[in-house]
Protein backbone atom coordinates (compact mmCIF):
# COMPACT_ATOMS: atom_id res chain seq x y z
CA UNK A 1 0.00 0.00 0.00
CA UNK A 2 1.69 3.34 -1.04
CA UNK A 3 0.48 6.61 0.87
CA UNK A 4 0.78 9.71 -0.96
CA UNK A 5 0.44 13.46 -0.34
CA UNK A 6 -2.96 14.45 -2.17
CA UNK A 7 -1.95 17.77 -2.70
CA UNK A 8 1.90 17.09 -3.98
CA UNK A 9 1.98 13.40 -4.74
CA UNK A 10 4.80 12.72 -2.92
CA UNK A 11 5.58 9.19 -1.37
CA UNK A 12 4.60 9.54 2.58
CA UNK A 13 4.78 5.64 2.95
CA UNK A 14 4.34 2.33 1.65
CA UNK A 15 3.38 -0.26 3.44
CA UNK A 16 2.23 -3.81 2.88
CA UNK A 17 -1.31 -3.85 4.70
CA UNK A 18 -3.30 -0.87 6.60
CA UNK A 19 -5.07 -3.42 8.49
CA UNK A 20 -4.01 -3.79 12.35
CA UNK A 21 -0.98 -1.50 11.00
CA UNK A 22 1.14 0.33 13.58
CA UNK A 23 0.74 3.93 13.15
CA UNK A 24 1.08 5.62 16.08
CA UNK A 25 2.72 9.26 15.85
CA UNK A 26 2.93 8.91 12.31
CA UNK A 27 3.01 11.87 10.24
CA UNK A 28 0.40 11.93 7.17
CA UNK A 29 -0.80 14.47 6.67
CA UNK A 30 -2.42 15.89 3.54
CA UNK A 31 -2.28 11.69 2.74
CA UNK A 32 -4.55 10.39 -0.07
CA UNK A 33 -6.36 7.21 2.04
CA UNK A 34 -9.88 7.20 0.44
CA UNK A 35 -11.47 3.72 0.79
CA UNK A 36 -8.50 2.61 2.87
CA UNK A 37 -8.91 -0.26 5.11
CA UNK A 38 -7.65 0.67 8.23
CA UNK A 39 -9.35 -1.45 10.42
CA UNK A 40 -7.87 -2.04 14.19
CA UNK A 41 -4.95 0.26 12.92
CA UNK A 42 -3.20 2.07 15.72
CA UNK A 43 -3.02 5.81 14.53
CA UNK A 44 -2.98 7.06 18.36
CA UNK A 45 -1.25 10.31 18.10
CA UNK A 46 -0.42 10.34 14.25
CA UNK A 47 -0.50 13.67 12.15
CA UNK A 48 -3.77 13.26 9.49
CA UNK A 49 -4.92 16.60 9.30
CA UNK A 50 -6.21 17.54 6.22
CA UNK A 51 -5.97 13.96 5.09
CA UNK A 52 -8.53 12.37 2.80
CA UNK A 53 -10.03 9.70 4.68
CA UNK A 54 -13.49 9.66 2.83
CA UNK A 55 -15.43 6.30 3.13
CA UNK A 56 -12.33 4.56 4.85
CA UNK A 57 -13.31 1.80 7.15
CA UNK A 58 -11.43 2.33 10.58
CA UNK A 59 -13.85 -0.24 12.71
CA UNK A 60 -11.98 -0.55 15.61
CA UNK A 61 -9.17 2.11 14.83
CA UNK A 62 -7.32 3.90 17.76
CA UNK A 63 -7.01 7.46 16.70
CA UNK A 64 -6.52 8.95 20.50
CA UNK A 65 -4.66 12.21 20.64
CA UNK A 66 -4.80 11.86 16.72
CA UNK A 67 -4.54 15.50 15.05
CA UNK A 68 -7.39 15.12 12.35
CA UNK A 69 -7.44 18.50 11.88
CA UNK A 70 -9.56 19.44 8.27
CA UNK A 71 -9.27 15.84 7.72
CA UNK A 72 -12.10 14.77 4.95
CA UNK A 73 -13.64 11.87 7.05
CA UNK A 74 -17.47 11.77 5.10
CA UNK A 75 -19.20 8.23 5.07
CA UNK A 76 -15.72 6.64 6.74
CA UNK A 77 -16.39 4.09 9.26
CA UNK A 78 -15.52 4.33 12.64
CA UNK A 79 -17.35 1.76 14.60
CA UNK A 80 -16.22 1.42 17.75
CA UNK A 81 -13.05 3.79 16.93
CA UNK A 82 -11.24 5.13 19.61
CA UNK A 83 -11.20 8.97 18.85
CA UNK A 84 -10.49 10.31 22.44
CA UNK A 85 -8.74 13.52 22.77
CA UNK A 86 -8.48 13.65 19.39
CA UNK A 87 -8.66 16.68 17.52
CA UNK A 88 -11.08 17.38 14.93
CA UNK A 89 -11.69 20.87 14.56
CA UNK A 90 -13.18 21.39 10.95
CA UNK A 91 -13.27 17.85 10.03
CA UNK A 92 -15.91 17.08 7.83
CA UNK A 93 -18.02 13.67 9.11
CA UNK A 94 -21.16 13.80 7.01
CA UNK A 95 -22.86 10.69 6.89
CA UNK A 96 -19.84 9.05 9.02
CA UNK A 97 -20.32 5.68 11.03
CA UNK A 98 -19.39 6.57 14.55
CA UNK A 99 -21.94 3.82 16.63
CA UNK A 100 -20.16 3.15 19.96
CA UNK A 101 -17.25 5.38 18.72
CA UNK A 102 -15.49 6.80 21.81
CA UNK A 103 -15.12 10.82 21.70
CA UNK A 104 -14.47 11.45 25.22
CA UNK A 105 -12.52 15.13 25.20
CA UNK A 106 -11.78 15.03 21.82
CA UNK A 107 -12.10 18.72 20.04
CA UNK A 108 -14.97 19.06 17.24
CA UNK A 109 -15.08 22.58 17.25
CA UNK A 110 -16.49 23.68 13.61
CA UNK A 111 -16.65 20.26 12.50
CA UNK A 112 -19.37 19.26 10.04
CA UNK A 113 -21.31 15.86 11.49
CA UNK A 114 -24.65 16.11 9.08
CA UNK A 115 -26.67 12.70 9.18
CA UNK A 116 -24.00 11.10 10.67
CA UNK A 117 -25.01 8.04 12.80
CA UNK A 118 -23.46 8.92 16.42
CA UNK A 119 -25.52 6.34 18.48
CA UNK A 120 -24.51 5.31 21.74
CA UNK A 121 -21.17 6.85 21.30
CA UNK A 122 -19.14 8.27 24.21
CA UNK A 123 -18.96 12.28 23.70
CA UNK A 124 -18.19 13.15 27.50
CA UNK A 125 -16.79 16.34 27.80
CA UNK A 126 -15.96 16.81 23.80
CA UNK A 127 -16.40 20.31 22.31
CA UNK A 128 -18.68 20.52 19.77
CA UNK A 129 -19.28 24.27 19.86
CA UNK A 130 -20.38 25.83 16.68
CA UNK A 131 -20.50 21.92 15.33
CA UNK A 132 -22.85 20.88 12.12
CA UNK A 133 -24.99 18.21 13.47
CA UNK A 134 -28.02 18.63 10.99
CA UNK A 135 -30.46 15.86 11.01
CA UNK A 136 -27.27 13.45 12.89
CA UNK A 137 -28.40 10.40 15.03
CA UNK A 138 -27.61 10.94 18.27
CA UNK A 139 -30.15 8.55 20.23
CA UNK A 140 -28.25 7.40 23.67
CA UNK A 141 -24.90 9.06 22.87
CA UNK A 142 -23.32 10.23 26.56
CA UNK A 143 -23.01 13.87 25.75
CA UNK A 144 -22.50 14.80 29.79
CA UNK A 145 -20.32 17.84 30.26
CA UNK A 146 -20.07 17.95 26.32
CA UNK A 147 -20.03 21.50 24.83
CA UNK A 148 -22.80 22.07 22.46
CA UNK A 149 -22.88 26.16 22.53
CA UNK A 150 -24.26 27.41 19.14
CA UNK A 151 -24.01 23.87 17.17
CA UNK A 152 -26.38 23.09 15.15
CA UNK A 153 -28.64 20.43 15.97
CA UNK A 154 -31.96 20.65 13.72
CA UNK A 155 -33.68 17.42 12.89
CA UNK A 156 -30.58 15.56 15.27
CA UNK A 157 -32.55 12.87 17.19
CA UNK A 158 -31.05 12.91 20.69
CA UNK A 159 -33.62 10.63 22.21
CA UNK A 160 -32.38 8.63 25.11
CA UNK A 161 -29.23 10.93 25.06
CA UNK A 162 -27.44 11.95 28.43
CA UNK A 163 -26.92 15.69 28.34
CA UNK A 164 -26.33 16.30 31.75
CA UNK A 165 -24.36 19.57 32.71
CA UNK A 166 -24.02 20.00 29.09
CA UNK A 167 -23.82 23.29 27.11
CA UNK A 168 -26.05 23.94 24.98
CA UNK A 169 -26.31 27.68 25.11
CA UNK A 170 -27.43 29.36 21.63
CA UNK A 171 -27.86 26.22 20.15
CA UNK A 172 -30.22 25.20 17.53
CA UNK A 173 -32.95 22.18 18.37
CA UNK A 174 -35.49 23.46 16.33
CA UNK A 175 -37.57 19.89 15.55
CA UNK A 176 -34.56 18.23 17.26
CA UNK A 177 -35.94 14.75 19.22
CA UNK A 178 -35.00 14.91 22.47
CA UNK A 179 -37.63 12.38 23.88
CA UNK A 180 -36.58 10.41 27.47
CA UNK A 181 -33.03 12.43 26.98
CA UNK A 182 -31.45 13.67 30.36
CA UNK A 183 -31.15 17.13 30.26
CA UNK A 184 -30.43 17.49 34.01
CA UNK A 185 -28.49 20.56 35.00
CA UNK A 186 -27.79 21.38 31.26
CA UNK A 187 -27.66 25.46 30.10
CA UNK A 188 -30.01 25.91 27.36
CA UNK A 189 -29.84 29.68 27.74
CA UNK A 190 -31.00 31.46 24.33
CA UNK A 191 -31.46 27.73 22.55
CA UNK A 192 -33.58 27.33 19.89
CA UNK A 193 -35.97 24.29 20.83
CA UNK A 194 -39.06 25.30 18.44
CA UNK A 195 -40.96 21.93 17.63
CA UNK A 196 -38.52 20.23 19.67
CA UNK A 197 -39.76 16.64 20.88
CA UNK A 198 -39.06 16.71 24.90
CA UNK A 199 -41.47 14.09 25.59
CA UNK A 200 -40.37 12.57 29.14
CA UNK A 201 -37.17 14.62 29.02
CA UNK A 202 -35.95 15.27 32.42
CA UNK A 203 -35.16 19.24 32.51
CA UNK A 204 -34.63 18.87 35.87
CA UNK A 205 -32.27 21.74 37.17
CA UNK A 206 -31.45 22.83 33.48
CA UNK A 207 -31.04 26.97 32.80
CA UNK A 208 -33.81 27.49 30.05
CA UNK A 209 -33.38 31.50 30.34
CA UNK A 210 -34.46 33.09 26.75
CA UNK A 211 -34.83 29.55 25.02
CA UNK A 212 -37.28 29.44 22.29
CA UNK A 213 -40.01 26.73 23.36
CA UNK A 214 -42.24 27.74 20.43
CA UNK A 215 -44.66 24.63 19.60
CA UNK A 216 -41.83 22.39 21.68
CA UNK A 217 -43.51 19.39 23.14
CA UNK A 218 -43.03 19.14 26.76
CA UNK A 219 -45.45 16.40 28.07
CA UNK A 220 -44.18 14.56 30.88
CA UNK A 221 -41.11 16.28 31.06
CA UNK A 222 -39.56 16.54 34.25
CA UNK A 223 -39.01 20.28 35.11
CA UNK A 224 -38.05 20.11 38.58
CA UNK A 225 -36.41 23.22 40.05
CA UNK A 226 -35.63 23.92 35.83
CA UNK A 227 -35.17 27.81 35.72
CA UNK A 228 -38.15 28.79 33.10
CA UNK A 229 -38.04 30.84 29.68
CA UNK A 230 -40.94 32.69 31.78
CA UNK A 231 -42.82 32.25 28.74
CA UNK A 232 -43.35 28.40 27.96
CA UNK A 233 -42.32 27.60 31.23
CA UNK A 234 -42.18 29.83 34.09
CA UNK A 235 -40.59 29.62 38.10
CA UNK A 236 -40.54 31.36 40.51
CA UNK A 237 -39.46 30.46 44.47
CA UNK A 238 -42.09 30.75 47.35
CA UNK A 239 -40.64 29.97 50.44
CA UNK A 240 -39.38 26.18 50.78
CA UNK A 241 -40.59 24.75 47.50
CA UNK A 242 -39.26 26.16 43.75
CA UNK A 243 -42.28 26.10 41.71
CA UNK A 244 -42.87 25.81 37.67
CA UNK A 245 -45.27 25.97 35.39
CA UNK A 246 -46.70 25.37 31.74
CA UNK A 247 -50.10 26.07 30.54
CA UNK A 248 -51.66 23.64 32.16
CA UNK A 249 -49.31 21.77 34.19
CA UNK A 250 -47.74 22.95 37.98
CA UNK A 251 -44.44 21.12 39.23
CA UNK A 252 -44.42 22.08 43.56
CA UNK A 253 -41.28 20.53 44.59
CA UNK A 254 -41.00 17.03 43.51
CA UNK A 255 -45.04 16.92 42.43
CA UNK A 256 -46.44 17.65 39.57
CA UNK A 257 -49.77 17.65 38.70
CA UNK A 258 -52.22 19.40 36.19
CA UNK A 259 -52.81 23.43 37.00
CA UNK A 260 -56.74 22.38 37.34
CA UNK A 261 -56.49 19.16 39.88
CA UNK A 262 -54.22 21.24 42.34
CA UNK A 263 -56.92 23.66 43.23
CA UNK A 264 -59.49 21.16 43.65
CA UNK A 265 -57.16 18.67 46.43
CA UNK A 266 -58.52 18.53 49.59
CA UNK A 267 -56.39 19.00 52.68
CA UNK A 268 -55.58 15.17 53.06
CA UNK A 269 -54.14 14.96 49.45
CA UNK A 270 -52.43 17.89 50.23
CA UNK A 271 -50.63 16.42 53.76
CA UNK A 272 -49.57 13.50 52.31
CA UNK A 273 -47.47 15.12 49.93
CA UNK A 274 -45.55 16.21 52.46
CA UNK A 275 -46.00 16.79 56.23
CA UNK A 276 -45.06 20.30 55.74
CA UNK A 277 -47.35 20.58 52.51
CA UNK A 278 -50.51 22.04 54.04
CA UNK A 279 -49.45 25.00 56.42
CA UNK A 280 -47.67 25.94 53.28
CA UNK A 281 -50.51 25.47 50.81
CA UNK A 282 -52.82 27.39 52.70
CA UNK A 283 -50.91 30.60 52.61
CA UNK A 284 -49.64 30.30 49.13
CA UNK A 285 -52.58 28.55 47.46
CA UNK A 286 -54.26 31.78 46.58
CA UNK A 287 -50.95 33.69 45.65
CA UNK A 288 -50.44 30.92 43.17
CA UNK A 289 -54.28 30.70 41.64
CA UNK A 290 -53.44 34.71 41.13
CA UNK A 291 -49.84 34.47 39.63
CA UNK A 292 -51.07 31.85 37.29
CA UNK A 293 -54.31 33.96 36.24
CA UNK A 294 -52.47 37.32 35.55
CA UNK A 295 -49.27 35.72 34.32
CA UNK A 296 -50.11 32.51 32.59
CA UNK A 297 -47.48 30.26 31.01
CA UNK A 298 -48.10 30.42 26.81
Amino acid sequence: MRIVNRITGALILEIDSLVAADLRGADLRNASLSGADLRCADLSGAILSDADLRNASLIDANLSGADLCGANLSGANLYRANLRGADLRNADLREAHLIDAILSGADLRNAILSDADLRNASLIDANLRNASLIGANLSGANLSGANLSDANLRHANLSDANLIGAFLSGADLRNASLIDANLSGADLCGANLSGANLYRANLSDADLRDANLSDANLSDANLRTVIGNMREIKSLHCDTWQITYTSDRMTIGCQSHPIADWFTFDDDTIYRMHTDALLWWKKWKPILRSIIDTSPAI
